[in-house]
């Protein structure tokens, strides 16, 4: 049997009993960290990790919400924890992380537990409601500048933006974090046939070109995240929740993966009417977010790859993908 060229480290999805297991382990040791007996844990489905609401001492709400990770180094701790010690330093409403732990005997890929924050999902909101709050707490985030563009845990960074899209690549390669047993290269799937011939040079050389009209942008704190799901509304006013994407870049990028994901033009329209750019970026933002876009795309050609042995079925499915690259370019949201 062939063996995957671009193999996954196994996910963490016990049987009902060996998560049991674990989560009585990770209860008695969270009691003896906080100080707290914890009297029951109610499980949230929702999200691509296993999720619990920790009550304690019979209380009617949740004390506290425990995170326990599927896969290996996604999302990055190092970047989590570094990302609190960021917000301690500006005024957001963001839950307060107690505890992370790293890969044990108890579990695999590791856990965080972060105290409950009391509020109602904006999920039901329309963005004429939910992006003007999100917009509110960005801007207090995107007060804290950075020295670089890139990652804020230990990766690839760039003093410039127009340095950070020349080495797409490595962004890109470094941004599947640990799921795979060993690095992957967008180059490496033009090399073996896994894409159309030249289509990597052909979109990398765009990237650069693009990249080369940029003007000078200083980078910031970047949520990465901007949904309703994301958004709480909490006695003390909004709170974003899940930093698991958060990175060093421009304001552009956070209504990038937005619309990459929601393509709604209320979105956009929502967010310039609150957020306010200066008019001199509006020019780089949409090729900002033309950029973002096609680096997930680019992406995705990875990911089409993962623990495949049939190339020619991968083809396939990254023509499309590559079809969409190339519809990406033309595609406007703020002009």
């Amino acid at each position: 049997m062939n063996q995957p060229r671009f193999p996954v480290r196994p996910a963490y999805r016990p049987t009902p009993e060996a998560m049991a297991e674990a989560l009585a382990g990770i209860i008695q040791f969270l009691e003896q960290q906080l100080e707290q007996h914890i009297s029951r844990a109610q499980p949230i489905h929702e999200g691509m990790n296993t999720n619990f609401a920790l009550y304690c001492h019979e209380q009617s709400e949740p004390s506290f919400q425990l995170k326990i990770f599927t896969h290996r180094g996604y999302p990055s701790l190092e970047k989590i924890q570094r990302c609190q010690t960021y917000l301690a330093d500006i005024p957001v409403i963001t839950p307060e992380i107690l505890l992370i732990q790293s890969a044990s005997s108890l579990v695999p890929n590791g856990f965080l537990v972060q105290r409950w924050l009391r509020g109602t999902p904006a999920t039901d909101c329309a963005p004429a409601v939910w992006v003007p709050l999100f917009v509110q707490q960005l801007q207090s985030v995107h007060s804290l500048t950075l020295p670089y563009f890139g990652t804020i845990e230990a990766g690839p960074t760039f003093r410039t933006i127009r340095g950070y899209y020349h080495h797409l690549d490595e962004v890109i390669a470094h941004s599947f974090g640990q799921t795979l047993c060993r690095p992957l290269s967008i180059w490496e799937l033009q090399a073996e046939g896994w894409v159309t011939p030249g289509f990597v040079d052909e979109v990398m050389d765009r990237i650069r070109s693009w990249a080369a009209d940029l003007g000078v942008w200083e980078p910031h704190l970047c949520h990465g995240d901007m949904s309703a799901g994301n958004l709480l509304l909490t006695e003390d006013g909004p709170a974003i929740l899940d930093w698991d994407e958060s990175r060093s870049h421009v304001w552009p990028a956070e209504l990038a993966r937005t619309l990459f994901f929601y393509d709604d033009q209320r979105i956009a329209d929502a967010f310039l009417q609150h957020y306010e750019p200066s008019s001199g970026e509006s020019d780089d933002a949409e090729s900002i977010i033309t950029l973002e876009h096609v680096r997930q795309l680019l992406r995705y050609l990875c990911m089409n790859s993962f623990n495949q042995t049939e190339r020619g079925r991968v083809r396939d499915k990254n023509r499309m993908v590559e079809q969409r690259i190339q519809e990406r370019w033309q595609r406007r949201y703020l002009t």
